[in-house]
């Protein structure tokens, strides 16, 4: 996730969605279960002018031109029971866990909430905030 230049941060509210799939036939629910425990996701501040797709390269390092400002993490391990195998077009079987991330910063302090549909219902959870220098 990342802020692109230009953006003024005295007050900033932001959406970012996130979908994250396994495979079915090769993943158990004690390992998707462990997996949500401690989802990260690190947000970077973006310098350039044009924005980029992505924030790392394919080695996983940070492009030239962003900022890592923060991580936040949130335990997600209680949205387990609720994923159901699904097909794709091809007949793989896959889990998928679709949720968005709001960011809200009001000058003094930056709060971060998550937010899913599960069964039809809206649910909202918190997000731990780590700051770049912990």
């Amino acid at each position: 996730m990342w802020i692109e230049k230009g953006r003024i941060l005295n007050t900033l509210a932001f959406k970012m969605s996130h979908r994250l799939i396994w495979d079915a036939t090769s993943t158990s629910e004690s390992h998707l279960i462990r997996s949500l425990r401690d989802r990260e996701i690190d947000v970077f501040a973006w310098g350039g002018n044009d924005i980029p797709e992505w924030c790392k390269d394919e080695h996983g390092g940070v492009l030239p031109g962003m900022k890592y400002i923060v991580t936040l993490r949130a335990n997600l391990s209680s949205l387990a029971q609720s994923l159901r195998i699904q097909h794709g077009p091809k007949g793989n079987q896959f889990y998928q866990l679709d949720y968005d991330v709001f960011i809200h910063f009001d000058g003094k302090e930056l709060r971060a909430r998550l937010q899913w549909n599960e069964n039809g219902v809206l649910w909202e959870g918190p997000a731990k905030v780590i700051p770049s220098w912990s």
